[in-house]
């Protein structure tokens, strides 16, 4: 099954300081019986977690609220969108949910939505 992709209209981009990357570790360590410990490449590809928030108008996150509920399934199926890492926004990853999302109602015609996406990269 092809993944959904993120809902036209609704905004993508991380709001300045919002964003904060974790990569896993690809490397596979091991200590030999006799001598240093050895660090090699053990994946060519990692997952990383990004979390961020967006700021929405109520129009848009009710857009965003229906399209997690009934395309995602409440949020159980991959999609695809841009990365929120890559500043250009031309590179596309397809990405979960890692917990529900967490609205924030700043004023009453604006969202701000805060969520956990995991997605996995290539080496580079």
């Amino acid at each position: 099954m092809a993944d959904k992709m993120w809902p036209p209209g609704v905004p993508h981009n991380a709001l300045v300081g919002t964003l904060m990357v974790v990569r896993q570790d690809a490397r596979i360590r091991f200590k030999p019986d006799r001598g240093e410990e050895i660090i090699r490449a053990g994946m060519t590809s990692g997952q990383k977690t990004c979390t961020f928030s967006v700021l929405m108008t109520a129009d848009q996150y009710t857009l965003f609220r229906r399209w997690y509920a009934n395309e995602l399934g409440q949020g159980s199926l991959s999609f695809t969108r841009p990365d929120p890492e890559e500043l250009c926004g031309t590179v596309i990853r397809s990405f979960t949910f890692v917990e529900p999302f967490s609205p924030e109602f700043v004023t009453p015609s604006a969202v701000k939505v805060s969520m956990a996406l995991s997605t996995t990269e290539d080496a580079a």
